[in-house]
Formats: C-alpha cells, structure tokens, sequence
C-alpha cells in the first residue's frame, strides 16, 4: 500500500516540496521567500515512521494510547510559554505540532476516520 497524505503518495508530496524549496530560493531573491518547506519534510517523516518498514511503535498507536503525550507536550508548551524561553518555545511547538501531524497521518490511514493534514488544516 502506498502510503498517503492530503491524498497524494508521500513521495508527490516529497516532490512538491522540492518544487517548494526551489520557489522559496527564487522568491527570496525577490523579497517573496515562501515558508513552510520544514511542515512538509515533517509531514513526509510523519508518513515514512508510520508507513511500512517504518517505526513498529509509531504504527501500533492509536488516538487513545497518544493522549497522554499530546497532554505532556501541550504543558511542556504552557511551561515553556510562562518562562519566556524563545528557544524553548519553538521547541515545545514542534512537539505538540508533531503531535498534530500524528494524529492526522492516523486517521488519514484508519478506515472510517477519512481525514488528513490538509483537512485539520483547511478547518
């Protein structure tokens, strides 16, 4: 099965994200630097964790058994947050952004569930 996200195989989406790359370069020539190159390299890490020949752990998950991780990581974010580290900051974000893309990258490959990224994301 290949694996998908926002409904394209992995590696379009990997593709696109060259192409990405290749527009950011061009429009920072310009002063138009495109962003989010570093979302779809996470995205597509996401896919490949989760795909076959992936992590065993990161495929055997399930919403529930994330919970707790996606509570750790929202108040290590609120810590991070209450003690003005920029640096901690951007690392805690990440975290819990991971934990989006987890849970998306879940349900966009668990029957009946039927959404990805590009949904959490359009809502």
């Amino acid at each position: 099965m290949t694996r998908t996200t926002g409904g394209r195989p992995i590696d379009e989406r990997v593709d696109a994200l060259e192409a990405a790359r290749a527009a950011a370069t061009d429009g920072a020539a310009h002063g138009t630097a495109a962003t989010g190159d570093g979302l779809l390299e996470l995205v597509a890490m996401v896919g490949r964790l989760r795909g076959p020949g992936g992590c065993p752990w990161d495929a055997d998950q399930t919403h529930e058994s994330l919970v707790q991780y996606l509570v750790e990581e929202c108040w290590e974010l609120i810590d991070a947050i209450e003690s003005g580290s920029r640096e901690e900051m951007i690392e805690e974000l990440g975290d819990v952004l991971y934990q989006v893309l987890f849970h998306a990258d879940l349900a966009a490959h668990t029957p009946g569930e039927d959404y990805d990224i590009d949904d959490v994301a359009g809502t």
